[in-house]
Parts: C-alpha cells; sequence; structure tokens
C-alpha cells in the first residue's frame, strides 16, 4: 500500500507464508514487514528511504535472497529457529 502528498509518498508491505513440510510435520511460517518513504525532488528525480524485516517461527527455514553490492548481486542468507532479518536501504531513482 501507499499513499502519496505532494512530493511525499508513504509506502508498507505486509506479507506472510505457511507450509507443511512434504512427509508431514509441523506447519511453519514466514513474515515479511517493510515500510518506506518516497521524497520528489522533481518529476524525473526522487529518493528514497526503506526498512524491512523479515521473521521465520521454530522449526522454520528459509532461503532468502538479499541484494548488497549493486545490481544483480545475490547473496544468500539462511533463517531457522525464530531468527529474524532485517535491513534498510537507500538510493534514488532518475527517470528519463
Amino acid at each position: 500500500a501507499s499513499m502519496g502528498f505532494g512530493n511525499h509518498t508513504v509506502k508498507a508491505q505486509y506479507f506472510t507464508v505457511s507450509d507443511t513440510p512434504v512427509g508431514g510435520g509441523a506447519d511453519t511460517e514466514g513474515k515479511l514487514m517493510a515500510v518506506g518513504y518516497d521524497y520528489a525532488f522533481s518529476k524525473t528525480f526522487k529518493g528514497y528511504v526503506v526498512y524491512a524485516q523479515s521473521e521465520d517461527d521454530l522449526g522454520g527455514r528459509r532461503t532468502n535472497k538479499k541484494t548488497a553490492g549493486g545490481h544483480g548481486d545475490s547473496p544468500t542468507s539462511t533463517m531457522m529457529n525464530g531468527e529474524s532479518m532485517n535491513g534498510i536501504g537507500f538510493g534514488a531513482v532518475i527517470s528519463f
């Protein structure tokens, strides 16, 4: 969801996933929450900041791709046993 007012845009996202392992076992669940803010300096240039956090319940195991370093770089991180990951990002978009 996002809401804009003037040059400002506030954004939020919530995502949840639940699964049952093949062959039975306990259900596992993962969650992702993200909030962000954009500021349009002009019609062709905007800056943004975003914060995201993901959590995994006990017994779950997920492999998450995180972008770091630049476009196309995708190191992998695995969360296990109720761990969580969070991060903050800053950037700019120039439209031609």
